[in-house]
This record gives structure tokens, C-alpha cells and sequence, in this order.
């Protein structure tokens, strides 16, 4: 459903073989370079480069616009990205400049956005916002807590309209994941007890965002956003001991804007079609931020999943939505899964556990499946 949302050429093997031509030959100029690189002088050397660089260019504009081959010269636009970056490293090795090293990968990414920008090419875009995703981690690594200031910029200013303007699903999705490791490796060691929140809060923005219109990329919000609050409350079936209480004062900050911003989200008559679904998200929320400051057994962590879970489920069914339907399924299998791996082995031996375990998951699949093809079949009857 969610290839069907995007347009098919962004999908065709056409495209992609000619890309993955494009991304081989980049990698084996490098190597070459590599290889015969202390034997060349350095004159030959940056002519070499720049040749280089230039003729991929020139031949991409004039495939792309001239000579009607917008394949070849999408290709050889994704080619002259690759060996942009490999310029800039190797033109710092010849003249042997000592820079902050992820500030090189800086310049690549933002070089080959800006090819992006003017030719609107969706691999070059994808290419632009790994590179930058790239750079995230790498300057991250370096310097930990991230300052994430001028990445924000770069992502929201920069990365997702470039996005949304080429129509690329792909490049949204890698923003999403972007600005999700961003406010990861921001994260102070000492505020580390409010990453959860964090997450559950990013999550639900998410999905709040998707459902709120039926725009080109309401599903994949929305996917992204379950998988982000679904995945937080699972691991935490993995977690007895978490205290947000530790920090406090972020957290109350935190706790303020989602209520604040759930309580504006209820009262704008943009949103009133899926209050019911704020309301839901809001009680999720509620119930796991309890979790993590009242002394509650751990029993309760299930609980909260399993009820997010099910109105998923519901949901899914009841709008037709196979995202959400088969997104809650998954999740329903791993939690209880984790469950029966919790409890079940603390009184059963060892041989009957792992036979018990075995028939109770294929009963359950079998189970689940069947309902799922109701439904499903459901929803065929009634378009027909």
C-alpha cells in the first residue's frame, strides 16, 4: 500500500540498475585513484580530478537536457555526486590539510544538495541526505553530546523541503530517521532517563501528523510514528528499572508541551476528525509516563503496550487502513512473545516450555492470520 501511495517510476528497475551502474563506477575511480595514487605528480593530479569532475557534469547536462536520455544523464548526475566528495577528500590529502574531519563530509553533502536542489533528481537527493545523515553521526561520535543547532537548520530549512519537492518517499523517510538519531546523540549523558519520553513524544507527532491529512505521505507518518512509540514501549517489557524522576525538570518541560500541545490539537476545528485518536494518543502517553515515575509493577508496562496495540488494531480495521492492521499485528506477536519468555520459563521446565511456546505461537499465527483475511476480505466485499 505503501509503493501504491508513491509515484512508480521512483520504483522501476530502469532506474535503479542504471544508479547502481552509476554508484559501481564511482567506487572503482576511487579505488583506481587510490591504488595509483603516490606514483602521480600533483599537478597531474588535480588536473586529473577536475577533468574528471567537470566531464561527468558536462555529459550528464547534456544527456539529461539536450539528448532527451534523462536515465543516462540522472546516472552520471548521481556519479559526478559520489566523485565530488572524492575531490574534496583527495584535494585535502594532496596539499595534506589538517580540518575537522566530518566538516569534509559536510561540504560533500552540502555540494551535492545543492545539485539536488537545481535538478530536482531523486537519487541525488537520497545521496545528499545520507551523506548529511552521515555527517550527523560521524560529528556526533566526535563530540558527544551533539550540537545539534546547525544540523536542525540543515534538515528542516534544507533536507525535508528538498524532500517533499522531488516527491520522494525514500528522502522523507531518511529525514525522519535523521531527525530521530539527531535528537538521540544530542541527548546529555545525564538527561539519558528522558530519551523514552522523548521518543514517545517524536512518535506520536508522527502519527498525529499522518492521520491529520490525506497528503502523499500521511501513511508513511503514520507507519513511522507506530513503529517509533510501538518499538519505545517494547523495549521497556525488556527494562524493570528506569526512574524519570532523575531529571525532573526536563521532564516536567517535556510533560508541559505535550499537554499543551494535545490540549491545542483538541480545540483547533482542523483536527476535530481524529480527536478521538489525540485522546488515544494522550492516555498512551499518560499511562507509560506513569510507568516511569510511580513505583508500578512491571505487569503494567504490558499493559500499556497491549492497549495501544489493540485500538492500533482497531483502528486499522475499521478505516481499512493494512498499514496500521498489519503493523499491530507484528507487534502483538513480539509482545506476546516477550511475555510468555517472561513469565512462562520462571514456572514451566525447560523442554515443556520451548513445546508449549511453540504450540501457543502457531495457534496464535494461525488464529491472528485467519482474522486478518476476515478482515481483509471485508474490505474487498464492500469496494465491490
Amino acid at each position: 500500500m505503501l509503493s501504491n501511495r508513491y509515484p512508480d517510476r521512483e520504483l522501476r528497475t530502469v532506474n535503479i540498475l542504471p544508479t547502481l551502474g552509476a554508484i559501481l563506477l564511482g567506487v572503482g575511480i576511487i579505488l583506481f585513484f587510490a591504488a595509483n595514487w603516490p606514483v602521480i605528480p600533483v599537478a597531474a593530479k588535480l588536473i586529473l580530478i577536475l577533468s574528471v569532475l567537470f566531464s561527468c557534469h558536462y555529459f550528464a547536462y547534456k544527456y539529461r537536457y539536450e539528448k532527451d536520455q534523462v536515465w543516462l544523464g540522472n546516472s552520471l548526475l548521481l556519479l559526478g555526486g559520489i566523485l565530488f566528495g572524492a575531490a574534496i577528500f583527495l584535494i585535502a590529502q594532496i596539499y595534506h590539510i589538517n580540518a575537522y574531519y566530518p566538516n569534509g563530509i559536510l561540504f560533500w553533502g552540502l555540494g551535492v544538495l545543492l545539485m539536488a536542489w537545481v535538478t530536482g533528481e531523486r537519487a541525488v537527493t537520497v545521496l545528499s541526505i545520507l551523506l548529511l545523515l552521515a555527517w550527523t553521526i560521524i560529528d556526533g561520535s566526535e563530540t558527544h553530546p551533539l550540537i545539534p543547532w546547525l544540523h536542525l537548520l540543515i534538515l528542516f530549512l534544507l533536507a525535508f523541503p528538498l524532500a517533499y519537492r522531488v516527491r520522494s518517499a525514500g528522502a522523507v523517510f531518511l529525514c525522519q530517521v535523521w531527525l530521530v538519531i539527531l535528537l538521540l546523540m544530542s541527548m546529555p549523558s545525564n538527561y539519558e532517563h528522558i530519551i523514552p519520553l522523548v521518543m514517545m513524544l517524536l512518535g506520536s507527532a508522527f502519527f498525529l501528523r499522518g492521520r491529520h491529512g490525506e497528503d502523499l505521505y500521511s501513511l508513511l507518518y503514520v507507519a513511522t510514528g507506530l513503529i517509533i512509540v510501538l518499538t519505545t514501549m517494547l523495549i521497556f517489557l525488556f527494562v524493570s528499572d528506569w526512574d524519570l524522576l532523575y531529571v525532573i525538570t526536563p521532564a516536567v518541560v517535556l510533560l508541559g508541551a505535550m499537554l499543551a500541545g494535545l490540549i491545542t490539537l483538541l480545540l483547533l476545528p482542523a483536527y476535530r476528525h481524529i480527536r478521538m485518536e489525540i485522546a488515544a494518543v494522550g492516555l498512551i502517553n499518560l499511562m507509560f509516563i506513569c510507568y516511569l515515575t510511580i513505583p508500578i509493577p512491571h505487569l503494567f508496562i504490558y499493559f500499556v503496550l497491549f492497549t495501544a496495540i489493540i485500538l492500533v488494531i482497531l483502528r486499522g480495521a475499521g478505516q481499512h487502513n493494512p498499514v496500521m492492521l498489519n503493523l499491530g499485528l507484528v507487534f502483538f506477536y513480539a509482545a506476546v512473545l516477550r511475555g510468555y519468555f517472561d513469565y512462562a520459563s520462571r514456572y514451566m521446565d525447560r523442554s515443556l516450555f520451548f513445546m508449549i511456546g511453540g504450540i501457543i505461537l502457531l495457534l496464535m499465527g494461525w488464529w491472528l492470520n485467519r482474522q486478518r483475511d476476515k478482515i481483509v476480505s471485508s474490505w474487498r466485499e464492500e469496494h465491490e
